[in-house]
């Protein structure tokens, strides 16, 4: 897939599950940019792309699940994130999670 125009669809679909993940209902909407009907995955804010090869290579979700708009009963709730979320991504080479309540 050199030269392609678009991010790879696996990792798109990997990207929205890992969003439905980091949702959390007493939240404003987390990473508006990740939408269905956008096709390229790499124009969604906190991911980077592979210029070339377009493959996603970085992933900033620190405080995607945005804690800081809760009350604060909510900062205590652990967050557990199933790591196989991140299978998709096989040239991922950067991944910030902090911030996010994980454990």
């Amino acid at each position: 897939a050199h030269g392609s125009l678009a991010c790879l669809e696996e990792e798109r679909v990997g990207l929205l599950k890992l969003k439905e993940a980091f949702h959390h209902p007493n939240a404003s909407a987390s990473l508006p940019s990740w939408r269905v009907e956008e096709i390229d995955c790499c124009r969604w804010e906190r991911v980077t792309c592979d210029s070339m090869t377009k493959r996603v290579i970085g992933l900033s979700l620190s405080d995607a699940r945005q804690l800081e708009l809760f009350n604060f009963s909510f900062l205590n709730a652990s967050f557990f994130l199933n790591a196989s979320l991140f299978l998709p991504f096989q040239e991922l080479q950067n991944l910030s999670l902090g911030w996010n309540s994980l454990t």
